[in-house]
């Protein structure tokens, strides 16, 4: 019996290692911030973060690690990454003199795309990738931003990765997490019990497919203000990318509020599934130690002594209330969001064939 083009995406992980011979060379983009010299430039790395998956963690991290090895005090407080609208504060203050950065790696100049409504008015997707360019950003946080500017940033020599979850377990911590700063925030344990289903469905927060990796994965929904391939598209110098993801999209959208199944689900999974191929590295929430360790020997950090991940927690309730809202929450046991969320699942298992281990 043939197989499918989904079986055939997934056998490819057995098949070979991740393809990246199409991606650009890191070495193909000349510079480098810091005190090292252009010959021996750090690895330029786009992270993709996907919300409720550890990602903020796992900056922070990356942070730390900047601090730490270029001695730059000033930023080492892990939220001041460099916004690239200067949102979160002025630019960094430079690294003292004399100090070698090259043990930081991509940790040299850590960047975060600023969300949209940040922008500057006129801004667009193709400007913002080349500020982070012009700023030295040696690595860059794309927090919500699907496969369109990521695949942007790797047609400068920039390798992409990632950090997946477990679907459900991800909507059950994103609707814990909105049930905690929503409106039901700061009312009784009492008014929660006798509204249950207020709370439940309080911002429309379902389980809806594709989930969040499978959507950034393709760049499926078009009109997300965090999807940039229809704008990308039209720029030559990312033209390649972007115009896969704007065909692929093209014949498989989708938008929020709107469940994707049957053959269109499927083309989507076949969509995400090539696309996560090309990661240079991919990590599992539940393994962030790992995937920091990884990180660090991959892309050649060479501090005697690692930060650990700090612990990021959205929730700051009492026990009692958060665990009613755990309760209120979808659960991983219920059959109809499993099979709704079929695809996403399968993704998700082929993310872990990936995954560092």
């Amino acid at each position: 019996m043939p197989r499918t083009p989904v079986q055939a995406e997934l056998q490819h992980v057995d098949d070979t290692e991740h393809d990246s011979a199409s991606m650009p060379s890191a070495n193909e983009q000349s510079g480098a911030p810091g005190n090292v010299s252009a010959s021996n430039a750090p690895e330029k790395i786009v992270f993709m973060h996907i919300q409720t998956t550890g990602g903020t963690a796992f900056a922070d991290w990356v942070q730390l690690l900047h601090a730490r090895c270029a001695r730059n005090d000033t930023v080492h407080n892990p939220h001041y990454r460099l916004d690239l609208q200067d949102r979160r504060g002025p630019d960094y203050t430079p690294v003292p003199a004399g100090v070698d950065t090259s043990a930081c790696g991509p940790a040299q100049k850590v960047c975060h795309l600023s969300f949209p409504k940040y922008w500057a008015k006129g801004a667009n997707c193709h400007n913002q990738v080349s500020l982070a360019l012009s700023k030295g950003c040696t690595w860059v946080e794309l927090h919500h931003f699907d496969i369109s500017v990521v695949n942007a940033f790797r047609e400068h020599g920039f390798k992409a990765i990632t950090i997946l979850r477990d679907p459900i377990e991800r909507i059950r911590s994103e609707q814990v997490k909105h049930f905690e700063i929503g409106h039901a925030a700061g009312k009784t344990y009492e008014w929660r019990v006798k509204h249950s289903e207020i709370v439940r469905t309080m911002y429309g927060f379902q389980a809806r497919t594709p989930d969040l990796a499978m959507l950034e994965l393709t760049g499926c929904d078009l009109d997300n203000k965090f999807s940039c391939a229809r704008e990308l598209s039209r720029h030559d110098d990312t033209k390649g990318y972007s115009w896969k993801v704007k065909h692929a999209a093209k014949a498989v959208p989708c938008k929020e509020g709107t469940n994707v199944t049957g053959p269109d689900g499927a083309t989507l999974l076949q969509d995400a599934i090539r696309n996560l191929n090309t990661f240079d590295l991919i990590g599992i929430n539940t393994h962030m130690d790992k995937f920091a360790k990884r990180f660090a020997e991959k892309y050649h950090i060479t501090l005697p002594n690692l930060p650990d991940i700090p612990t990021v927690s959205h929730y700051d309730v009492e026990p009692k209330m958060l665990k009613l809202d755990q309760q209120l929450a979808v659960s991983p046991h219920d059959d109809k969001v499993r099979t709704l969320l079929d695809n996403d699942l399968k993704l998700f298992e082929h993310g872990q064939k990936l995954a560092v281990k």
